[in-house]
């Protein structure tokens, strides 16, 4: 099969602040190009994993686990893909020359932290920080609405 073909695998990287993650994922492939280059490699899934994974395990050294929790499919997919044009066109996606494999589409799924100490960590600083906002945000909307009753007060 020569299009629409699908590889899963999981990419095991660390982050810039040494933490440990796995990346479940799922790449959409074809083949393009001279036919003879097809049959080129043995094993096109072991080039194509092999590959990926020393490539997003770089992407995920340059990030911090807050940046990748907050959005590791657009860092890994405009690494992996190209960035999303701005026509709203495709994506470039990524050519293996050895073969004339192309990866067009990758499917992320969740982000999974290796340990679970310090995923409880930061999902309890998530909560706190959103907990802080709501109670900001209560304090302003409190504060609108005296400022605008006193100005009704002092228009009448």
């Amino acid at each position: 099969k020569v299009n629409d073909n699908q590889v899963s695998d999981v990419v095991k990287a660390t982050t810039k602040d040494n933490v440990e993650v796995e990346l479940p994922l799922s790449y959409r492939l074809t083949f393009s190009g001279d036919q003879k280059k097809w049959f080129n490699v043995k094993n096109y899934v072991q080039l194509l994993t092999d590959h990926m994974r020393s490539f997003i395990g770089n992407v995920v050294k340059a990030h911090t686990i807050k940046e990748l929790m907050e959005n590791h499919r657009d860092i890994v997919r405009d690494a992996v893909l190209g960035g999303k044009p701005e026509d709203g066109g495709e994506r470039k996606g990524r050519l293996f020359q050895e073969n004339g494999m192309k990866i067009y589409d990758l499917e992320l799924k969740n982000l999974e932290i290796s340990d679970q100490e310090i995923e409880d960590a930061l999902l309890e600083e998530q909560r706190e920080e959103i907990n802080y906002l709501e109670s900001q945000l209560e304090i302003h909307q409190g504060s609108d609405a005296r400022t605008c009753q006193d100005s009704l007060e002092d228009q009448m």
